[in-house]
């Protein structure tokens, strides 16, 4: 027998009696809690009881509020405004301005924020500076 084959029936073997175990541990649980046994929380249920008497704790110290006045405020909150903007142009602004850059191309926007940057004074940036929506992950202003 090659050591693949040897290696494959072991992991199935392994996995088959996993599975027995499982099956026997379920089959256990529900025959002890049919003669009136009664299990305790869970870890992970213990877990998030923990975690919410902590929650409440800090919400009563920093706040002198529960935590279900605190969530009853935030829900009482305005909704988050959606993006207005919904054209997608599949990246191609995106790849324009990146190839723009590896070409050594100057990108509008960037020149002007080179040349503020040696001023004394720094005036606020212009809305296009601000609003590029063509560089989300700011990559145009880390090749300067």
């Amino acid at each position: 027998m090659s050591l693949s084959q040897a290696y494959r029936r072991t992991i199935a073997s392994f996995h088959a009696v996993q599975a027995e175990r499982e099956q026997r541990l379920r089959f256990a649980i529900l025959e002890a809690r049919n003669y009136g046994a009664d299990f305790s929380l869970s870890e992970t249920e213990r877990g998030f009881a923990k975690e919410a008497q902590e929650l409440d704790k800090w919400a009563v110290t920093n706040a002198h509020v529960s935590v279900d006045e605190a969530n009853k405020a935030s829900s009482k909150r305005e909704k988050r405004a959606k993006r207005a903007d919904d054209s997608f142009f599949a990246g191609a602004a995106y790849m324009d301005s990146a190839k723009s850059i590896s070409h050594g191309q100057s990108v509008p926007g960037i020149s002007s924020v080179q040349e503020t940057s040696t001023s004394t004074s720094t005036p606020a940036p212009s809305t296009q500076e601000t609003a590029s929506s063509d560089d989300y992950l700011g990559l145009g202003t880390s090749f300067r």
